[in-house]
């Protein structure tokens, strides 16, 4: 009788174990099944408007159906996933030329302002060099829109102007410097730019900045007839940009996210002081967060794509907000290389990974997809998306108003 008790025991011990591993097993596995039943119902609510609606390039970056779509606004703002990566930049190089023959008269660069000049000067052919900096950072996309622009009459040329605050203020006195003493050969009086010139620019400090700018306001007619008004213009918004330079510096030194703001309010005045200088298509080439509408990706901020879409003057209801990433690719961060691959590590339902899988059975060489996000769906229903290896589920129309998706981003 013991050993039979001891029997019946040990197999009822055994059925409770079972069940307590068995148990969530069988909870989890149908999570999962849950999970796979969602993700296919939302894939099967993706797929045939992507199907319809993405453009496709094999041969090129931007197919000729591309341009044309991107040309029928007339402001286009890339945003890119990372800073720095080669095929991006390559990507906004083949967007400026296929755009040139449409409309396309100027590329707005994420660069200090002080470079302003000196990028403009070399792509329209009136220098023959640039500095290191610009070389290391703007290299590539200043010697391909010098080169478009080479052998085209200079009102279809392209601009390429810098849109950004200046760090250090060096970048505008040394600047400064060069434009006062080619006006001092002329003879032209410069004493109002007295208190900010200089090599040595330890006085030249905020207030010193401003009482200039302040100045240079005050004296305008008999500048704009000692200078040239395209002298006096230059050197005006020259030191209005660094006044407000180091409003934004000073705001980061007091909060994070002030200085965030004022450095994107720059930005906007930029932005829309340069719409209001051209009749043509003006392309804009910044990080993915400036181009996004509201915050979703960094920190959280009014941004330039929010006021683009929907308080400019000059571009509001004319504007596409372009998101630019790859499928498969790695990036550089904090010394680290990091790898990512949207099929793999994404949901079938994710919605770039939808839009690879459609380019890859369209042509299996494809080297870009677009998908424009102006079916309804996307302004009403959360998608998840892969933002290199960043994944968020949102509204995607309230974010960008298309992707561009390369196929892959070469590791350096």
């Amino acid at each position: 009788m013991r050993m039979a008790e001891r029997r019946r025991r040990w197999r009822r011990s055994l059925r409770i174990g079972f069940g307590w591993i068995l148990g969530p097993l069988a909870v989890l596995l149908c999570l999962r099944r849950a999970d796979l039943s969602v993700g296919l119902a939302a894939l099967r609510a993706l797929d045939p408007i992507v199907s319809r609606d993405a453009l496709v390039a094999a041969e090129e970056i931007i197919s000729p159906e591309m341009a044309r779509y991107l040309a029928s606004y007339d402001v286009i703002a890339l945003g890119e996933g990372r800073h720095q990566v080669t095929a991006y930049e390559q990507a906004v190089i083949d967007i400026t030329v296929a755009l040139q023959p449409l409309g396309a008269r100027q590329l707005l660069l994420e660069m200090p302002h002080a470079y302003d000049r000196e990028m403009n000067a070399y792509v329209m052919g009136e220098t023959r060099a640039i500095s290191s900096i610009l070389r290391q950072y703007s290299g590539r996309r200043l010697d391909a829109v010098r080169a478009l622009s080479a052998s085209l009459p200079p009102e279809e040329r392209v601009a390429v102007r810098a849109i950004d605050m200046n760090g250090a203020l060096s970048l505008y006195t040394d600047r400064l410097n060069e434009v006062a003493a080619d006006l001092a050969r002329e003879g032209a009086p410069i004493d109002v730019l007295a208190p900010v010139l200089g090599r040595q620019t330890a006085g030249a400090d905020a207030g010193n900045v401003d009482d200039v700018c302040r100045a240079l306001e005050a004296s305008e007619s008999e500048l704009v007839a000692a200078w040239g008004r395209a002298t006096y213009d230059l050197i005006l918004e020259m030191t209005w940009v660094q006044a407000r330079s180091i409003q934004v510096i000073g705001a980061y030194a007091a909060d994070e996210g002030l200085g965030r703001l004022a450095r994107e309010e720059l930005i906007m005045d930029l932005v829309e002081r340069r719409l209001g200088e051209t009749d043509g298509k003006t392309l804009l080439h910044l990080g993915g967060n400036h181009v996004q509408r509201q915050h979703l990706m960094g920190a959280s901020n009014r941004w330039l794509g929010g006021y683009l879409a929907e308080e400019s003057p000059m571009a509001a209801g004319r504007v596409l907000l372009l998101y630019l990433t790859a499928a498969v690719g790695c990036y550089q961060e904090d010394g680290r290389t990091i790898r990512f691959d949207i099929a793999r590590h994404s949901s079938p339902a994710e919605l770039l990974n939808t839009l690879g899988a459609i380019a890859r059975e369209r042509d299996v060489a494809w080297r870009a997809a677009l998908l424009p996000l102006d079916d309804p769906h996307w302004s009403a229903t959360p998608v998840e998306v892969d933002y290199g290896g960043v994944r968020y589920t949102h509204v995607p129309k309230e974010q960008f108003d298309g992707y561009l998706l390369l196929r892959r981003v070469d590791c350096p």
